[in-house]
């Protein structure tokens, strides 16, 4: 599952959204009903839109976590869920 970090510091929140969480409490709602194996920030960008063509070091797709910047400037969460058994 992929899911925009409204938590960005420069966020935009257009008009047509009407699910805006925080990326722990969507993974909290994820684990009512599968089991969460991982979630990772897709990318970086100081103005939270996707990298483009010329992205810098910052404004590059990572698929790790990095305390503290990754909660102020990841555009977009990934998630990695199963089924729960």
């Amino acid at each position: 599952m992929s899911y925009i970090n409204f938590g960005h510091y420069r966020r935009k929140i257009a008009p047509i959204y009407n699910n805006i969480r925080s990326i722990g409490e969507i993974t909290k709602s994820l684990q009512l009903v599968f089991h969460v194996e991982k979630c990772f920030p897709v990318s970086h960008h100081w103005r939270h839109k996707q990298p483009g063509k010329y992205a810098g070091p910052l404004q590059t797709r990572l698929d790790f976590n990095i305390p503290l910047v990754s909660s102020w400037l990841a555009v977009e969460y990934f998630c990695i869920c199963s089924r729960r058994t």
